[in-house]
């Protein structure tokens, strides 16, 4: 997640502020922010480490418990109970140049305490709850805002509770975009929730599934 290290402080001097003064100073605070990165090689090689992890989780990798656990702990992840993941549709974005990192730091603060890794062509979100309801409906509404903003399509996997069962999930957010772009077509983000049963149906030929009536 984001940690706030230090404040910039803009003072009106001679003037007072204009509208771009706010851009440019969010656009001074990312270039601080990256610097100081860039400067704390533990933080850097932590947060390498970090999207290695998830991509190998991703790419079914590693798949025992206890090395995933540890790993956790080395990385200081802090996960809580319950897990959802959000997988958000980059590849427009990407043919027309615009770096998904930029769209990554928007995010967070959209959807706080929330982590990411591009994976192929999405903006993968690991979100961490100690209730059930892991996304918030603030935060689908914000996340929702941007999307339409953005002509993009997001979707959410159902609750889950150890990273071992990531890529499963990442499967079902990835399958909610899928079928739910096809079925509601206003829509920009899907849960999987909605979807399940339209999946089911995908899996299975007519006749199986007169069987399994």
């Amino acid at each position: 997640g984001r940690k706030i290290v230090a404040h910039l402080l803009v003072f009106e001097y001679e003037r007072p502020f204009k509208e771009g003064d706010f851009d440019l100073v969010q656009l001074l605070c990312d270039v601080i922010s990256s610097e100081m990165h860039k400067s704390n090689p533990v933080y850097s090689s932590k947060l390498v480490l970090y999207e290695h992890f998830l991509i190998d989780l991703l790419n079914e990798k590693i798949k025992d418990i206890d090395v995933i656990k540890e790993r956790e702990k080395y990385l200081d992840l802090d996960l809580k109970e319950y897990i959802q993941v959000i997988a958000i549709d980059v590849s427009k974005i990407i043919e027309n140049n615009i770096s998904p990192l930029n769209i990554i730091d928007f995010l967070g603060n959209i959807i706080i305490s929330s982590n990411c890794v591009l994976y192929n062509d999405y903006i993968v979100m690991i979100v961490s709850r100690p209730t059930k309801d892991v996304i918030l409906e603030s935060e689908l509404a914000g996340l929702e805002e941007f999307l339409n903003s953005n002509k993009i399509f997001a979707g959410y996997s159902r609750c889950f509770k150890s990273l071992v069962d990531l890529k499963i999930h990442f499967n079902q957010a990835v399958k909610a975009i899928k079928i739910g772009s096809r079925i509601d077509k206003a829509k920009r983000l899907f849960s999987y929730e909605d979807y399940t049963i339209y999946h089911f149906m995908e899996r299975y030929s007519k006749e199986e599934l007169k069987s399994i009536c």
